[in-house]
């Protein structure tokens, strides 16, 4: 084969084919030119190949012409640096690098690449690990590879918070919930409730704390991103508060009664005091807040449009309040009939309360809340419906509910579900759920409706716009058009109405559970919709949920 040599030219990184054809002897070709090339040691340097193909013509030609010897040199390859891109956002939040590795030169160390940043402007939020892994990427690749990172982020401005309301007003709910001072003997006087739970003139109810200005950010250009401040609040201000006149971000009592807390104010009612509802005082019908020293006796009915705090016991009694419920010791009832299942039972003992209730514990009973049961000690082989059922408090779980039905909208916390006995304890959550898909599925079939009607409307279209001997052919295409539009309307609503009710069913499946801090016992049951799980064995310190269609540990 005629000579064939490689000539590296370092002042412009060029790399020469130096040949001419022998007499005798056989022409290169392009294969075995880039044969050669590859194995060389400048394989790694670019390569050209239709140059490499100008000098097999060329030596070709030569040899044609029977012009020996003559030299033939042509620039094969060359040898390429890194090139790198630095690409900053829009919003100059992010910067990224399109990085391509060398052919044959000098790769980029992960100092060069900042540098190469920092001339485009990027000097905050590098990721240096980020830029290492880019560098030894491009070195350890093959030659030419494109590899992109994002190798820096500005930090968001957080939002100052808005006002925040503190309740510093006296709640009965707490003595409940933490251990009570005694006095010497070691006892506890729960008798003066009229003192403890409520508030008299001037008497501190919400405290508000200021908006904060938020923290600023950074682009990753260095430049400050201001932060939104947090906007201040105004108090939701009930009959019987106001404004202090020494602090105006204290509200405070303007009359003797009950406290009841909102999320941005309060309110005071007009209290009832009693020492015990029994016989002695007959049925109680208040409008206010009612505090009952002692216990609600047997038979007996408290009705109040206020909170109410009792000292005593709710023994078979029947409550309805407009307000949140306070029991200082425990709620007791009985079924009327023994035998009857819980889920459908009646009960003597009936408790229906808007708010909170809070309660030392509670044992066979219906108890309906519009908001959560907090209980301390045990809940046994009750009803409950609520949004959610904490014993103890969110921090710290403690109590025990052993056996009993209980719906639940958002979830159960306690130290202990179930008991040895295998009881039977059924837990039906998110109740709304059923409701929730009859909706969703009644929406699909409008919607349904909706789509066959825009069809029907499009056929329709399509006929006036072949049929040439129709007459006003222009206006009732102009009313088919307005009819699809405002039926095409109604079908876009319908399907952004599904696709929230189904993210929020979705979310709200998610967000429900069942927590038991110290022991799970089997037997416990939850339902939710359609689907069922029972515990098959005793689980310590166990949070069940919803994920992936089915109730499993989370």
């Amino acid at each position: 084969m005629s000579n064939l040599a490689f000539e590296f030219d370092k002042n412009n990184n060029k790399l020469f084919l130096v040949s001419s054809c022998i007499e005798g002897e056989s022409l290169p070709t392009d294969a075995s030119i880039e044969k050669q090339f590859k194995e060389s040691e400048y394989k790694s340097f670019f390569y050209f190949p239709e140059e490499a193909s100008k000098a097999v013509a060329l030596l070709t030609q030569y040899f044609t012409a029977k012009q020996f010897n003559k030299e033939v040199k042509f620039a094969i390859a060359e040898a390429r640096p890194a090139k790198i891109n630095v690409r900053v956002a829009d919003d100059k939040m992010s910067a990224s690098v399109e990085l391509t590795s060398a052919f044959g030169g000098p790769n980029l160390t992960d100092k060069q690449i900042v540098r190469c940043a920092a001339k485009m402007g990027v000097t905050m939020g590098i990721d240096v690990e980020v830029v290492k892994a880019l560098a030894q990427n491009a070195i350890v690749g093959p030659e030419g590879e494109i590899y992109q990172s994002i190798i820096a982020r500005g930090q968001l401005p957080e939002k100052g918070l808005d006002s925040v309301f503190e309740s510093v007003a006296k709640s009965a709910k707490d003595r409940v919930l933490q251990p009570q001072e005694v006095d010497d003997k070691g006892t506890v006087d729960m008798r003066d409730l009229g003192a403890l739970v409520s508030v008299k003139p001037g008497d501190p109810l919400v405290k508000r704390h200021p908006p904060t200005n938020g923290r600023a950010g950074f682009d990753v250009c260095g430049n400050s991103v201001l932060a939104e401040p947090g906007q201040e609040l105004d108090f939701e201000i009930g009959t019987g508060a106001c404004i202090s006149s020494q602090d105006p971000n204290l509200l405070v009592a303007e009359i003797h009664g009950i406290p009841y807390t909102f999320e941005k104010g309060a309110r005071v009612d007009n209290v009832l005091e009693l020492q015990k509802v029994d016989v002695s005082t007959g049925h109680i019908d208040f409008e206010g807040g009612v505090i009952v020293n002692g216990d609600v006796s047997e038979g007996m009915r408290l009705k109040a449009s206020g909170n109410v705090t009792i000292g005593g016991f709710v023994e078979n009694a029947e409550l309805d309040i407009d307000g949140d419920l306070t029991v200082m010791k425990g709620i007791i009832g009985r079924k009327v009939d023994d035998d009857s299942d819980l889920e459908q039972a009646h009960f003597h003992c009936n408790v229906k309360v808007t708010g909170n209730i809070c309660a030392k514990y509670i044992q066979s009973a219906s108890i309906k809340a519009g908001k959560q049961v907090q209980f301390q000690g045990q809940v046994l082989h009750s009803r409950i419906s609520a949004e959610s059922i904490y014993g103890g408090t969110e921090k710290s779980p403690a109590g025990k509910i052993v056996g009993g039905f209980y719906s639940v909208k958002q979830g159960v916390r306690c130290a202990t579900i179930g008991a040895l006995a295998s009881t039977h304890t059924i837990f039906h959550l998110y109740p709304e759920l059923d409701k929730k898909l009859e909706k969703k599925q009644t929406l699909i079939k409008i919607r349904k409706t909706k789509e066959t009607i825009l069809q029907d409307i499009r056929a329709t279209w399509e006929h006036l716009r072949e049929d040439e001997a129709c007459e006003n052919k222009a206006n009732l295409i102009e009313q088919t058009i307005a009819s699809y539009k405002a039926h095409d309307k109604e079908f876009k609503k319908y399907s952004k109405a599904i696709d929230h009710l189904t993210a929020q069913i979705e979310k709200h499946m998610h967000e429900v559970s069942v927590y038991a801090s110290r022991e799970l016992f089997s037997k416990t049951q939850l339902r939710m919709g359609q689907l069922r799980y029972v515990a098959q064995d005793d689980m310590r310190n166990t949070c069940l949920g919803y994920k992936d269609g089915q109730f499993v540990k989370v």
